[in-house]
């Protein structure tokens, strides 16, 4: 049994999953809906995101390696980012 996750999405919807084998650099995620080859995923709802890019993809479950922090105001209401 994993944790509850978020998967930010570019248009900014945030979409539930399930983070497993979490570790330094990637975990398993399950989600009902086809992920992206890269996407945010937020752990914890008070998290900065990681960004994740997908290794392999079994069916609903995707192995993903964390490639770095998601800036935080990528995904803010608009689309707008504030860098």
């Amino acid at each position: 049994m994993g944790v509850p996750g978020a998967v930010l999405m570019a248009d900014g919807r945030s979409l539930p999953c399930e983070v497993m084998d979490i570790s330094l650099s990637g975990a398993r995620v399950t989600s009902a809906v086809d992920l992206p080859d890269t996407f945010n995923l937020r752990i914890r709802p008070s998290a900065a995101g990681l960004v994740c890019q997908v290794l392999w993809r079994r069916g609903a479950v995707v192995g993903v390696s964390f490639t770095s922090r998601a800036n935080p105001d990528e995904h803010a209401p608009g689309g707008q980012n504030h860098t």
